[in-house]
């Protein structure tokens, strides 16, 4: 499947073999799409934070955010100090969507490193959809009823960075756009997801399910087409009204480094893993229902390294109230590197307890560590493509490590460790509102198992994916599983035929590459003549 004459989809004479079989371009993940390190530890200090607030008690909210606002206006930006110490925040008013907000660009929150700055949230109460830290600019990826769109004039059928448009009035090179086509009743017949084939109703529903979004630059145009700077992935078609339009504010080259995030546990009544308990009013799971350590959303080329989560003293058990880091559908070409997540203190159902939550696209996971959420690791959305976690270790999670729902599409599971732990990406079916088939055309690159998840059913990876999916390289326990095996609901749906490609199980430890992001990214440097930072990651 990767040959040394492999070329990207994108290109005519890419290979493609009789039974449609094709290795995604991976190699545009991260920051700048992976061609330099993100600049960790370089952006000038133009405010720093008084150590004396760092005692754990004082509330520090106001005078944290108040240094983050001097470094966006200062002139370039720069970066806003926390010294050693304990730092308390809390929700500055009921309606705050965060106790801090980064939404400028050229601006890094920087600890003095994760062993000695801590951001400790003290707020447990009400904190539904809430964050410690959003890092993010405005609006939506989502076009709404006043968006200006502008159509495409002709089908994409494959990965492309040319689009034929019907016009291109008022676009200029430079903007950032968003690709976006619907989720209609013919795409929901095509992927096998429509009501007659499943016998079910509200299979990717709208506007749960928005549909392919690819947000792209434009680097060329004339009045009827438009050059991509990346690949789009899968087909678009005019017929799901395929269309363009720019970006609202989004912000870029922006960061959090060298800090660990603690939250409050919730003494609420209710237990770690009530499944139900986020729509019971008065429970922990109501208390903390969708509540985040950071959320990264409408940004670009931005960065969290060193960030890692810790237990605050006075907690028995939890890092983190429920989500630790979720990159939004808004957000794209994020790095997130050395990062090591720890339990929540709830996990039940309702989009809670995870580690690693993405559904934005090219983001590039590297040493990465999970541990104990209900999924530590998840790619779920159709806006979750070109997505990288690259030697993650995942230990312990309730449930599978996934992707989730509705056909996330071309991401690379590119050398991870599981301990306790396995992969799944398969028909979920109406679970999870709806998530049907929850993958296409992802890859499971050199995956070592060191120990198999008690409810994994001896499974190390359970792919059923939509057309098809690959397993190469696998070693240590477990075996790959081409069907829907850990839950038999799930196993009674559509299983993705045909089976997904398996090849070099049990061989993973001689795989060459070792891996396939980085030999990619290697290939298309070559090929387009990019200067590529060697030797990282």
């Amino acid at each position: 499947m990767y040959p040394t004459n492999w070329l990207p989809p994108e290109n005519p004479a890419s290979v493609i073999d009789a039974q449609g079989r094709f290795l995604g371009d991976f190699s545009w993940a991260g920051y700048h799409n992976g061609e330099v390190r993100p600049p960790y530890g370089t952006r000038p200090v133009v405010a720093t934070v008084s150590a004396s607030l760092g005692n754990g008690t004082t509330d520090a909210t106001a005078a944290i955010q108040a240094a983050i606002n001097t470094a966006c206006s200062t002139a370039g930006g720069g970066a806003v100090q926390l010294p050693a110490g304990t730092y308390r925040v809390l929700l500055p008013a009921a309606t705050a969507a965060a106790a801090l907000l980064i939404n400028c660009s050229n601006v890094v929150l920087r600890g003095a490193g994760r062993a000695q700055t801590f951001i400790y949230f003290d707020d447990a109460a009400r904190v539904q959809g809430k964050a410690v830290i959003r890092l993010a600019g405005t609006g939506s990826a989502v076009d709404s009823a006043s968006t200006t769109t502008r159509a495409l004039s002709a089908d994409l059928t494959r990965a492309t960075r040319a689009l034929p448009m019907v016009s291109t009035a008022g676009l200029t090179v430079g903007n950032l756009i968003a690709i976006h086509s619907d989720v209609t009743p013919a795409y929901r017949l095509e992927h096998r997801m429509d009501a007659a084939m499943t016998g079910e109703v509200d299979y990717w529903p709208s506007p749960g399910d928005n549909g392919l979004i690819y947000l792209r630059r434009i680097v060329a145009l004339t009045a009827t087409s438009i050059t991509l700077d990346e690949p789009t992935r899968l087909p678009m078609k005019v017929r799901d009204g395929a269309r363009v339009y720019t970006r609202p504010t989004f912000i870029s080259e922006s960061g959090i480094e060298d800090l660990a995030i603690g939250m409050r546990e919730s003494t609420a009544p209710g237990g770690r893993d009530a499944d139900d308990d986020y729509g019971i009013d008065g429970t922990m799971g109501f208390e903390v229902h969708a509540s985040n350590a950071v959320l990264v959303d409408s940004a670009m080329d931005v960065w969290l390294y060193r960030v890692d989560t810790y237990k605050p003293p006075a907690n028995a058990l939890a890092h983190v109230l429920s989500n630790a880091f979720t990159v939004a559908r808004g957000a794209s070409r994020v790095t997130v590197e050395d990062c090591d997540l720890g339990p929540p203190g709830y996990r039940g159902g309702g989009g809670n307890g995870y580690l690693f939550q993405i559904s934005g696209q090219d983001v590039l996971l590297v040493d990465i560590r999970g541990e104990g959420g209900r999924h530590n690791f998840l790619v779920t959305d159709s806006t979750a493509s070109g997505d990288v976690f690259l030697r993650a270790t995942t230990v312990s999670p309730r449930l599978t490590n996934d992707s989730h729902r509705f056909l996330s599409h071309q991401n690379l599971f590119d050398q991870t460790v599981q301990i306790a732990s396995w992969w799944s990406a398969v028909n979920r079916r109406n679970t999870s509102g709806g998530a049907g088939f929850t993958a296409t055309q992802s890859v499971f690159w050199r995956t070592h198992t060191q120990s198999l998840h008690p409810s994994s059913q001896q499974c190390a990876i359970e792919t059923a994916q939509f057309d098809w999916g690959y397993v190469i390289g696998t070693s240590g326990a477990g075996k790959v599983c081409l069907s829907s095996v850990t839950n038999g609901y799930w196993n009674a749906g559509d299983q993705g035929a045909p089976a997904d490609y398996v090849e070099g199980a049990d061989a993973g430890t001689t795989l060459v590459p070792t891996s396939l992001y980085l030999d990619q990214r290697a290939r298309r440097c070559a090929r387009d003549s990019r200067t590529c930072t060697a030797g990282w990651p």
